[in-house]
């Protein structure tokens, strides 16, 4: 019988303090990333009040840029990092965590920099270190279970084999570290071997092996104890492009095979998008939006969010509104467009921290920022190809000066060529605004021509399908404040 699996953290912290009795060995044991924000200073938050209920038979995937604690969040997991605070189940056991009188302890608090959460008893984290909080004179207790107790399977960006051990002999190690019987460690090495198509490299050696046959063994090692959960610590990192491409596609089979359940690090937004049953974004060690693939990719929790997914990566604009009787504007200096009637009723709506609305034709004292992804930006009437510096606008068109938007949710501004590449199945083109700020359209394969375009005087005519926009607060982080989607027919008539 298959005993249910799932990994909780609750108010999960890790702060990393540099003192005199630190090492350069003991700094080599830490994510270059934590080492590299580490010098020069005296503490590192790596992981932030981090709470995340991993499901049975459930694979996150965990991205983020480098630096925002994904590799930290998976060694506290896997026990090879203790907790600064807050705690860690795995199969509804706690193996990461503090006890105070017979209490758990699951809160921090930060003099400094943005640790928080909240517990009966929390560690008060300060410049000059972590100190236990006491509760009844009776200090915290720490509960760390051994890595190899936690019924868990780790595999490293590098595949770690033991070089001098044949591949069989890999694949077996941690089984016999365990004592199993001598059969079921050949069965077991057998099935994997089946299941990975590296059966007739048993008796080679890692050096005499490929990247991707590395990879397989690697891999191999972790499922052949048929762990509880899997622990993958961006495993494809070091393939080139097309054996990436394979090693995912085997990836998400053996995902299915295996009913896995487990958490995997990556920074590439395609593997988190392929292999995640839910995704987990991650920035300055805390976790920015947690959703299936599908609601990450449509509905981001903010710019931060809606910026890292995406090839290329979403425009945004930046401007100010403005109300005229009952139409909203966003505006910069030499463009404006008017916002479908659905985007502005919400702004009305906004209380949280928003854009003030004030009287017609004023520009409200914040601005706001539209973004909008490059395949819904469009080059207005384009068909045979675009010629640096050449006038481009729509065929048989009549449209307002008032940049379109209404009721049908397109928009027109004017933009002048920076450049284009062909990327076979589509061509990106980058443009300029008469603000300067950059957009880019990315528009189908052979609608540019001539080997792209360089910088040129000519102006475009740029169709913006606001149905598909969003507008976030400013700032790097600014929440998204409500996405604008279901608008009829074009504004712009043909005749």
């Amino acid at each position: 019988m298959r005993i249910m699996s799932g990994v909780v953290l609750r108010d999960v912290s890790k702060v990393f303090e540099v003192g005199s009795s630190w090492s350069f060995g003991s700094l080599l044991g830490l994510s270059g990333s934590v080492r590299s924000q580490l010098v020069g200073r005296s503490r590192v938050v790596a992981v932030d009040a981090v709470s995340l209920e991993v499901r049975d038979r459930e694979l996150v995937a965990v991205v983020g840029p480098s630096g925002s604690g994904k590799t930290t969040l998976l060694r506290l997991v896997a026990g090879l990092e203790d907790p600064t605070c807050g705690e860690i189940l795995i199969g509804g056991r706690r193996v990461s965590g503090r006890r105070v009188s017979g209490r758990r302890e699951t809160g921090c608090r930060d003099s400094g920099r943005g640790v928080s959460g909240r517990g009966e008893a929390g560690c008060d984290v300060s410049g000059r270190g972590i100190v236990r909080r006491q509760v009844n004179g009776t200090g915290a207790k720490l509960i760390s279970v051994s890595p190899k107790d936690r019924d868990v399977s780790f595999v490293f960006q590098g595949f770690a084999l033991y070089p001098h051990m044949s591949v069989r002999e890999n694949l077996a190690f941690g089984l016999k570290m365990r004592r199993a019987p001598v059969s079921e460690i050949r069965k077991r090495v057998d099935d994997v071997a089946g299941l990975l198509g590296i059966g007739d490299l048993l008796d080679r050696r890692p050096g005499m092996l490929s990247g991707g046959q590395q990879q397989r063994v690697s891999l191999g090692r972790a499922i052949v104890r048929r762990p509880g959960v899997y622990l993958f610590d961006e495993p494809l990192a070091s393939l080139d492009g097309p054996l990436r491409a394979q090693m995912r596609v085997e990836l998400k089979r053996m995902k299915q095979d295996l009913s896995m359940t487990g958490i995997y690090v990556t920074h590439d937004q395609q593997e988190a998008m392929s292999l995640g049953d839910r995704i987990v974004v991650m920035k300055d060690g805390q976790i920015r939006q947690i959703g299936s693939p599908g609601e990450i990719y449509a509905s981001p929790a903010d710019r931060f969010v809606a910026g890292f997914f995406g090839s290329p990566p979403m425009n945004f604009l930046e401007g100010s509104l403005v109300r005229s009787g009952l139409e909203m504007f966003l505006e910069g200096a030499g463009w404006r467009v008017r916002l479908p009637e659905a985007l502005a009723s919400r702004l009305n709506d906004w209380d949280d921290g928003g854009v003030p609305l004030v009287s017609d034709g004023r520009e409200c004292s914040g601005s706001v920022v539209l973004g909008i992804r490059p395949e819904h930006v469009r080059l207005g009437g384009v068909s045979e190809g675009v010629r640096r510096g050449e006038k481009v606008g729509l065929k048989g068109a009549s449209c307002t000066p008032d940049g379109g938007g209404g009721s049908s949710g397109i928009a027109f501004v004017e933009a002048r060529v920076l450049m284009s590449e062909s990327c076979g199945d589509s061509d990106l083109v980058y443009l300029v605004l008469a603000d300067g700020q950059q957009v880019v359209a990315k528009v189908g394969s052979g609608v540019v021509r001539g080997g792209g375009l360089s910088h040129g005087e000519g102006k475009l005519q740029v169709r913006l399908e606001l149905s598909h926009a969003f507008l976030f607060q400013p700032g790097a982080l600014g929440l998204n404040m409500g996405r604008v989607n279901g608008y009829g027919s074009a504004a712009c008539k043909q005749e």
